[in-house]
């Protein structure tokens, strides 16, 4: 039997481990199609493990949650940083795990090629776009305004679960195995 086979369960479990990249968000893209175009799954229960990664494919994991037509219950384990953190606030439910460390910080953007000024300014421009979009999706769920987040994230910030909790970028810690929402 296949575990996210409807023969073994309503739910499908997906996880995102380490770097978001091309690569890793393909597979739970896998997943959330999969369940969304199975009529047996009811809930997509997606662990997150990650400091981050390409602002670009955590767009695409950020939109598809929320696009999808299934409740996805997002557990974050181990970190939460950067991008990963983003991701999290598309979930219907924002589960941490009590030993969790979360990370907000400036974006950053690095090139190791050489470049044309007129390039770097349109770099620039699409640079500062992402980032306000980054900004804008990590906090919309949270307390904290665009002025505290530029003050908490210069240069980094790390916060416990139990602070993530009270800026609201989770909705609750538990350490129980969570089987269904």
């Amino acid at each position: 039997m296949k575990p996210n086979g409807p023969e073994t369960t309503p739910n499908c479990y997906s996880r995102l481990v380490g770097p978001i990249d091309e690569k890793s968000v393909k597979e739970v893209l896998k997943d959330i199609d999969g369940a969304n175009n199975n009529d047996q799954k009811k809930l997509i229960i997606l662990t997150l493990a990650s400091s981050g990664g390409l602002l670009y494919y955590a767009q695409v994991l950020y939109d598809a949650i929320k696009a999808s037509k299934k409740p996805i219950v997002c557990i974050v384990s181990g970190s939460c940083m950067s991008a990963s953190l983003m991701i999290l606030q598309a979930a219907s439910k924002r589960i941490s795990r009590p030993n969790t460390i979360f990370m907000l910080h400036q974006s950053t953007y690095w090139t190791e090629q050489h470049t044309y000024m007129d390039e770097i300014n349109v770099m620039n421009k699409e640079w500062n776009r992402l980032y306000k979009q980054f900004v804008t999706q990590s906090i919309s769920r949270s307390t904290i305004t665009l002025e505290e987040f530029e003050k908490i994230a210069k240069p980094r910030k790390y916060f416990s679960a139990k602070e993530a909790l009270d800026m609201k970028f989770i909705d609750t810690i538990s350490d129980k195995w969570i089987d269904s929402y």
